[in-house]
């Protein structure tokens, strides 16, 4: 049968206040998860070591990822942005991008984020129209 180790062995005496402030205050709270960008920013310089090594193979592959995950980031900036009304053109000017591109590239993928849905609800009427099985 499993027995629990005890919290105090026998032969130890439990602290003194004094020594339960000192080890309370000498606790450091964990260091917080990193931020996407800080992850990109890590990314970015691991490309840059695989880049300089002299394999285009690994250099390839690395900023691939890295490209991936930028625009990962990019589409949740985008979404959080159209959630507080940003309009398209604020969006593009910050991207530096048009308005027409930004709305081209992001609208679709901002109207699954926002309704949670797999596709939205006008291009699924649109493939039903044409005959596309939706």
């Amino acid at each position: 049968m499993y027995e629990p180790e005890p919290l105090l062995d026998d032969s130890e005496e439990p602290l003194t206040d004094a020594e339960w402030r000192e080890m309370l205050a000498n606790l450091k709270p964990p260091p917080p998860p990193p931020t996407p960008f800080q992850q990109l920013a890590d990314r970015a310089a691991e490309t840059a070591r695989k880049t300089a090594s002299g394999s285009p193979t690994q250099g390839l592959l690395a900023l691939r990822k890295l490209r991936l995950q930028l625009e990962q980031l990019e589409l949740r900036a985008v979404v959080q942005a159209r959630m507080f009304d940003w309009s398209w053109g604020a969006i593009g000017d910050l991207l530096g991008i048009s308005r027409q591109v930004v709305h081209r590239r992001y609208a679709h993928r901002v109207k699954v984020h926002l309704n949670g849905q797999s596709q939205s609800w006008y291009l699924r009427a649109r493939k039903r129209a044409r005959g596309i099985d939706a």
